[in-house]
């Protein structure tokens, strides 16, 4: 419930009973000019188009003119808003993902207008999809969300109550992906004149040295110094905590590099095609690349930043430190976040700590 207040004051509440003004010489004036008053908010919320897509807050507002009433933006619009954005972005493949959740979105509860979009309508949404994995529903849930957050930031819209409020998010069987120290030797070790299965291999040591750096982030980093310094895709448009990565460059990620690089700092794995095919070209490549060592588990590009992520964690290379070299977004409430130079000289040291027990792993006991 919201009030409007008007210009006109009585001395006690007893002068006001059943909506009108009593007990006063002026009563019947009063009633009058209070009634032309309700009279004009009365037509202007009948002009208002589609009035039910507001909150009681937003309708006081477009009453007493503080806000303008425009078209209600639908999520279809948002969401092929957010989606063109990706696109400049370079994220295409995660434009991509937006797209099919986008079209489950329209199928289970229609092109809503975002002011509608209530946690009923998110349950009715959740329901749509039963025939799809945990691991589905929470992406595209996922995608709502983070699109329905935007608007509120964009101030597109406003809620009483988030439509999110109560939501439990499904939760997915863990996917381990990380491979074994053995098993990550057998890569490093393997000798191939297999051009697809050596690809895979140089990508996946290259990304682990480089702290399990994403695909994304590799095609895009310049290689020309000793020094790597990036924000990654995934969270660069993060509005709060700090994502700027900064470590050297190991030895041994410098030896694949100079297998790749080019003039201008770029590296070039001799394909022509768009990212996405490139995606699609590695993903078979890895396939090969497990098939020739061995590796019977789950096994993708992810699993150099997993597979990073775990020995560090074993080694006992302290959470924040991990966090920081994956590229995690940090959280400002962390001091130590804002000495990037205290941050690298650490990160330093751990990735050498991590990739001295890859080469070494007899001289640590990790029981």
């Amino acid at each position: 419930m919201r009030y409007i207040k008007t210009g006109y004051e009585i001395d006690d509440l007893f002068q006001f009973e059943d909506g009108k003004v009593v007990c006063r010489k002026d009563a019947r004036i009063m009633n009058q000019r209070l009634n032309f008053v309700l009279s004009e908010y009365r037509d202007k919320l009948s002009a208002i188009p589609d009035a039910d897509v507001y909150s009681c807050a937003q309708l006081k507002e477009i009453l007493v003119g503080r806000l303008q009433v425009g078209q209600p933006v639908t999520v279809k619009e948002w969401m092929e808003t957010r989606i063109g954005e990706l696109r400049k972005e370079g994220r295409g493949s995660y434009a991509d993902m937006n797209i099919y959740t986008l079209k489950l979105i329209l199928d289970n509860i229609g092109d809503t207008p975002l002011q509608c979009i209530t946690p009923a309508i998110v349950l009715r949404f959740i329901k749509g999809m039963t025939n799809l994995s945990a691991a589905t529903q929470q992406m595209r849930l996922t995608h709502l969300k983070a699109r329905i957050n935007e608007a509120i930031q964009e101030g597109l819209v406003k809620y009483d109550v988030h439509p999110f409020t109560g939501i439990k998010m499904p939760k997915p069987g863990v996917k381990l992906l990380d491979i074994t120290i053995d098993e990550f030797r057998r890569i490093r070790c393997l000798k191939t004149c297999h051009k697809r299965i050596g690809l895979a291999r140089d990508l996946f040591l290259l990304s682990f040295y480089l702290c399990g750096m994403n695909l994304a982030d590799i095609v895009e980093a310049d290689f020309s110094t000793d020094e790597m310094q990036f924000v990654r895709k995934k969270t660069c448009r993060k509005k709060s905590g700090i994502n700027v990565v900064s470590f050297s460059i190991p030895p041994e990620a410098k030896l694949i590099i100079n297998k790749y690089v080019k003039r201008n700092g770029r590296l070039d794995f001799g394909y022509e095609f768009s990212y996405r095919n490139f995606q699609r070209y590695l993903n078979f490549c890895f396939k090969k690349l497990a098939e020739a060592v061995g590796i019977t588990t789950d096994f993708s590009f992810y699993s150099a930043r997993k597979t990073f992520s775990q020995f560090a964690y074993d080694l006992g290379v302290r959470t924040e430190i991990i966090e920081y070299c994956i590229g995690q977004t940090m959280k400002e409430n962390r001091p130590i976040y804002n000495y990037i130079r205290i941050m690298r000289k650490q990160a330093d040291a751990a990735i050498r700590k991590v990739i001295d027990y890859t080469e070494h792993p007899e001289n640590y006991s990790l029981e």
